[in-house]
């Protein structure tokens, strides 16, 4: 007979959901994980082939954390590896390729940047332009190429950091095998499983004895904690009370690279600072590409699918911005990623190294496009926090993961944990050390000073909606 009484109930089989389940079921809590579609899909956050991992961050509570994220994916490798059939052989979760971080000297990112990581001992180098472009290419000196004022006052004096531990996770496999690893450990796993409400369970005392959740496809459960790693579908009906989130949609571009570069030596590297706040990685996906994309977007709904287009030979016209009302060139790629290709990035052209071309000369070699959600906050930090199961409040809380705003999937392991600490405190203690645990989710909670003002009701929460369609305008430049 299926079992429909569980220690912890995860909704959301995104790598966050994934990794709390993971957590919880290796420390043999009953866990349950359920997926609206099916696992792996590309509607979310999730999906595709790679995201950056670093220690590099302006937050020192993220660098902090950062030890435990890398030693996490290492875990789940050696658990992979050892239980057999989840990776090929020879096949890694996380791959080094250091990183380069560089904007405006002295910029506040910058040096909050270089502040954090002395505080939290990341190793760190400062390069010269000559280093960058003679150590990881494709990337040109930050001052190479100046032609004009407008020139000078985006590209220089620059300031270029190098981290040997950056790298790249592969994302789709990262999530896969934490489901695989979270049900050998005995979680179950169910997707197609579309999660319609719950309720909390009170009995006479007080205070929630659980609760019980009720899906579309796949009947109910009881459950005695409820966490709900929603992704982009934390703004909908399964919230009682909403949050300050804003779903977007980003566009992902690979971009060819000269014949003959090894692109698979190409650091990640991430800039600093308006216009250009774009990061780069390279593809394992599409050989001779590198994945270059701006950290921003539009605004959307979650229930939007995911679109994966093929795009090559962009027409010279487009590049130009005249597209005779029928491109499908995004906006962002033509206003903010092509013309940072152009300053930034060693020529396409066989032989061109050291040289650079035309933003108009980049969009021809534009590879393949696709979509992704990020799920943001004003302040584009993570909420991590208990919120009231119902409108009256009370002790019926639920945990809630939400609104990693494009740089939570490298900290999931560290996640899967807080959220499987929050649980297991809940129910028993589990070793939780719940002073330890509390200090730790002070930058995520929701009564946090950035967060205040759009849970008060005020007018800011509809001026931070209404900010992501003004910058996706700004897009086109």
């Amino acid at each position: 007979m299926e079992d429909r009484a569980f220690d912890v109930c995860v909704v959301g089989a995104g790598v966050i959901g994934s990794a709390a389940a993971h957590d919880l079921a290796g420390r043999g809590a009953r866990v349950l994980l359920l997926e609206q579609f099916g696992f792996g899909h590309d509607h979310g956050s999730s999906h595709g082939e790679s995201r950056i991992i670093r220690r590099t961050y302006i937050e020192p509570w993220l660098a902090e954390l950062m030890p435990e994220a890398y030693a996490g994916w290492s875990a789940l490798q050696r658990a992979c590896e050892a239980d057999g059939g989840v990776l090929a052989p020879g096949e890694q979760l996380m791959r080094n390729t250091g990183g380069v971080d560089f904007g405006v000297a002295g910029s506040a990112e910058i040096e909050s940047v270089i502040s954090a990581s002395r505080v939290c001992g990341v190793p760190l180098q400062q390069m010269s332009h000559a280093e960058v472009a003679a150590q990881h290419a494709p990337l040109l000196p930050p001052s190479h190429g100046m032609q004009d004022d407008r020139d000078r006052r985006l590209c220089g004096p620059y300031t270029c950091l190098f981290s040997p531990e950056s790298g790249v996770l592969r994302a789709s496999l990262c999530t896969r095998a934490l489901q695989a690893v979270a049900a050998r450990r005995g979680a179950t796993l169910l997707d197609h499983a579309k999660v319609t409400g719950y309720e909390p369970l009170l009995p006479s005392g007080g205070g929630a004895a659980g609760y019980t959740v009720h899906t579309r496809e796949r009947g109910s459960f009881r459950c005695r904690q409820l966490v709900l790693a929603l992704g982009g579908w934390a703004t909908g009906a399964l919230l009682p009370r909403p949050l300050p989130l804003v779903p977007i949609e980003v566009t992902v571009a690979h971009w060819r690279m000269r014949p003959g570069l090894d692109v698979s030596r190409c650091p990640i590297f991430i800039h600093y600072g308006e216009p250009y706040s774009v990061y780069g990685l390279p593809s394992t996906r599409f050989p001779g590409t590198v994945k270059v994309c701006w950290h921003g977007g539009r605004r959307t709904e979650a229930t939007r699918r995911g679109t994966t287009t093929t795009t090559t030979g962009v027409p010279a016209a487009v590049a130009a911005g005249d597209d005779g009302g029928g491109a499908a060139v995004p906006s962002e790629l033509v206003g903010v990623v092509a013309p940072f290709l152009s300053r930034f990035v060693q020529s396409p052209r066989p032989g061109g190294g050291g040289q650079r071309v035309s933003a108009a000369e980049w969009l021809q070699q534009l590879d393949h496009v696709e979509r992704c959600v990020y799920t943001m906050t004003p302040d584009e930090g993570f909420i991590i926090d208990r919120v009231p199961a119902t409108s009256s409040g009370g002790d019926d809380d639920v945990i809630v993961a939400a609104g990693f705003s494009g740089h939570g999937f490298k900290l999931a392991p560290v996640i899967g944990r807080l959220l499987a600490d929050m649980a297991l405190a809940a129910i028993g203690g589990h070793g939780v050390d719940s002073a330890v645990l509390d200090k730790t989710l002070e930058p995520f909670r929701l009564s946090r000073p950035a967060l205040a003002t759009f849970l008060d009701g005020s007018s800011e929460a509809n001026s931070f909606s209404g900010q992501w369609e003004e910058r996706g305008n700004k897009a086109k430049l």
